[in-house]
């Protein structure tokens, strides 16, 4: 057996990197460890699982636009609907954005900009012209949906098993063991048992755990966990929200122009999925607890969230004129490379830590797990299936995505 690779987190960042590194690596044994009794069941069970290509840095297209190519093939195994997106600016955004907002649908597949006449023609928004807060313009993406976060976990695992890898479930780690003496490396992962797993290269996956297990080896991510909550809002008319031609298709996820909200439709069961980018206020996390303790807030969604649905949305005043009623709720996190928001795959000694994927992880994994594999197996460079704007293959530098060679601009469209 060749070198031994010890993946540490199976969430579908930690499954897709392990994945990819025993297919790339097919005489290598690589292990993944998982804290909990299933994969994929911390923070990217607790995603709305939405993807796109609407991003402002190259990179962040290059991480997406080829992960969606390589889930497009997948489409039926992880429940993928292409419903699009609809994102929407004020008039004074507009002002602010158009410039940017024509080069980025100019730089990506399937986008085009929508003006005042046309998402009036398909969406129930306030069709008042007083007032600067309008939904004025929009770029409709139409290389965006949704999928399932656990049915890509479960098809990243599958695959990572038929390879040849070894997985771990239930079996916490809480501490990173290293050699003493000069030249240190990292020697085991030891369990909260007390139990080592040895290896010749360790691969941390862990989300916003990372620090947690960084920290004591005097190693500083740069990434940090903030709450993040989501509301499943009981909406059998989708006429309230969607004009009769818009909602007779699958209707897109919107991004409405103020308070960094968000709508997922989920049209089988009647309902909307809800959430907001609420960055000023909320407080970053450290330590960071279980992801089960992270409890959505009522008030938050009262105070929040249902105003801004109510004021772009006048219909849904006439039908629940004592509140919108909720079906469900939920909370995770996101781990935060707060600079610039695109993540951190770094190495030190026989380390590779990889996270920071603010909140984007599930629409960028597959991209994200192969430049990890990368890192981890000594690759400077690789070739990145699909991710230039015209579909063709990219060369990326791993380098990139590390902290003390980090070449990356920052990204602005985050949820």
């Amino acid at each position: 057996m060749g070198h031994s690779f010890l993946v540490v987190g199976g969430g579908v960042i930690g499954l897709s990197t392990a994945y990819h590194l025993q297919r790339d690596n097919p005489d290598a044994l690589v292990t993944l460890v998982e804290a909990k009794s299933r994969t994929c069941s911390g923070n990217s069970a607790k995603s709305a699982a939405l993807y796109r290509n609407l991003y402002s840095s190259d990179t962040a297209r290059a991480l997406s636009e080829s992960s969606i190519s390589y889930y497009l093939q997948i489409a039926d195994r992880i429940a993928l609907k292409p419903s699009g997106y609809l994102w929407t600016f004020t008039r004074a955004q507009w002002r602010h954005y158009e410039e940017s907002a024509r080069a980025l649908v100019s730089a990506v597949r399937e986008a085009r900009i929508l003006g005042r006449p046309e998402i009036l023609d398909r969406y129930r928004f306030d069709e008042a012209e007083d007032g600067d807060d309008r939904a004025y313009a929009a770029i409709l993406g139409g290389r965006c949906g949704s999928l399932s976060a656990q049915l890509l976990g479960a098809h990243y695992e599958e695959l990572f098993l038929a390879a040849g890898g070894i997985l771990h479930r239930g079996r916490p780690i809480a501490e990173l063991r290293l050699s003493t003496g000069a030249g240190k490396e990292f020697i085991a992962a030891v369990d909260e048992n007390g139990e080592s797993l040895e290896a010749d290269t360790f691969i941390i996956a862990t989300g916003c755990w990372l620090q947690d297990l960084l920290g004591p080896a005097g190693i500083a991510s740069g990434v940090y966990a903030k709450k993040r909550q989501l509301f499943t809002l009981k909406l059998d008319k989708p006429e309230l929200l969607y004009t009769q031609s818009a909602a007779s298709a699958i209707p897109p996820n919107i991004i409405l122009p103020s308070g960094g909200v968000y709508l997922k439709p989920v049209v089988q069961r009647g309902c909307f999925v809800v959430g907001r980018a609420d960055d000023l206020g909320r407080a970053f996390e450290h330590p960071y607890g279980p992801v089960s303790a992270a409890m959505a807030e009522s008030e938050y969604f009262k105070s929040m969230i249902e105003p801004e649905l109510r004021r772009h949305f006048p219909a849904l005043d006439g039908e629940f004129p004592n509140g919108l009623p909720l079906a469900n709720s939920w909370a995770g996190h996101y781990d935060y490379y707060w600079p610039d928001r695109n993540p951190v795959i770094e190495r030190i000694a026989n380390l590779v830590w990889v996270g920071g994927s603010s909140g984007s992880g599930i629409m960028k994994a597959d991209a994200i797990g192969r430049i990890a594999a990368g890192k981890a197996a000594g690759l400077s460079e690789l070739m990145l299936p699909q991710g230039g704007a015209d579909g063709e293959t990219l060369r990326f530098i791993v380098d990139d995505l590390s902290l003390r060679n980090r070449n990356v601009k920052q990204e602005t469209l985050v949820l």
